[in-house]
């Protein structure tokens, strides 16, 4: 994608009110665990609401194809795992980029 691109998806990111993430990069977790981390406790627990209510409206949406809603998800009270992370991150992606309309 083009540095251009990249921007205004960035953009996305923050008029959503979520952290940019490049799902692209191997070291995206860890970038993002650094981002969360300079955010205040309020503002990261605000943040962390958002990006999960984003990627559940997503996922259901998605959802009409199989059973990838349930295959994202954790069992009750349990975290979810490193792959459903990433999942959940390139779907939110994902609804971004198709929100974005650049092109």
């Amino acid at each position: 994608m083009s540095a251009l691109f990249d921007i205004l998806l960035d953009m996305q990111y923050l008029e959503s009110g979520i952290v940019p993430d490049n799902v692209s990069a191997s070291e995206s977790g860890k970038t993002l665990q650094a981002r969360l981390g300079s955010l205040t406790p309020e503002e990261s627990r605000v943040v962390r609401r958002k990006f999960r209510k984003l990627w559940r409206k997503e996922a259901k949406l998605q959802a009409r194809d199989g059973n990838i809603f349930e295959d994202l998800t954790a069992g009750k009270g349990q975290a979810p795992t490193p792959p459903q992370k990433s999942a959940r991150r390139r779907i939110v992606a994902s609804l971004l980029k198709r929100e974005l309309n650049v092109w």
